[in-house]
């Protein structure tokens, strides 16, 4: 009962157009959430991975912040990596005649549920860079923002998980030749 009386304006606002969405992506069909959902993951990915690269050679002259631009060329990669996404799908979707039944309908609902948190994740993590946002108290009192900001940071800190990787650490000294 603590956590409905702890819900704001902010948090059902965010479960309604989740829900909204989820539900017209529900009756698109089950194997196109499928897709969307693995191309979302891979568009993250390849996000993390590009970002770095490409605000040390474009947005670094343009934001002098660090942080800032990261969060820029982030977004900017997985604005390009949608764009790329939405052509496969209209490539993949052509021809599809699927018939949906209750049960996949529902399993799609699911399926595009998580995937539209997830995207909210990553625009609260967004959002949650500037300090006009973060400071509101419709912000901070929010029972949903915390742990969509913590999934968000998640993703865009895979990038920094995978620098520091270094596979020769993993592969075998007689493998690698010393």
């Amino acid at each position: 009962m603590e956590f409905l009386e702890s819900i704001n304006f902010l948090d059902i606002l965010i479960i309604i157009v989740i829900f909204i969405l989820s539900l017209f992506a529900a009756v698109k069909g089950l194997f196109k959430n499928i897709v969307l959902f693995i191309l979302m993951i891979f568009a993250v990915v390849m996000a993390g991975i590009l970002a770095q690269k490409i605000q040390q050679t474009y947005i670094n002259s343009l934001i002098t912040d660090p942080n800032t631009a990261y969060i820029v060329s982030f977004v900017l990669v997985l604005i390009c990596a949608y764009l790329i996404i939405f052509g496969v799908m209209k490539i993949f979707m052509r021809n599809n005649k699927e018939k949906e039944s209750l049960s996949n309908t529902l399993f799609a609902f699911f399926i595009a549920f998580v995937r539209f948190s997830f995207i909210f994740a990553i625009i609260c993590s967004t959002l949650n860079s500037f300090d006009s946002v973060k400071d509101s108290s419709l912000w901070e009192n929010s029972a949903f923002v915390k742990p969509l900001v913590k999934v968000g940071d998640y993703a865009f800190n895979t990038r920094v998980r995978m620098q520091e990787t270094n596979l020769k650490d993993y592969v075998p000294k007689e493998v690698a030749g010393g």
